[in-house]
């Protein structure tokens, strides 16, 4: 019987698993939080790029 109960998980080995997901979820959490800031800088920094670009067009078509 004792050899059954053995390979079941305690309480220490379930709360110790949950504070590492935890753990994992937060560095997760973190680390998207992170890229999708650098994905915002770049796309706005890439749409003003293309403003100029529109302006600059547009500019020269008046001008003749």
């Amino acid at each position: 019987m004792e050899e059954a109960i053995k390979p079941l998980a305690t309480k220490y080995d379930t709360a110790s698993g949950i504070a590492s997901i935890k753990d994992d979820l937060a560095k997760f959490k973190s680390d998207l939080s992170k890229q999708i800031d650098n994905s915002i800088k770049w796309m706005f920094a890439f749409w003003l790029g293309q403003i100029a670009a529109m302006l600059a067009i547009v500019f020269l078509f008046l001008k003749k």
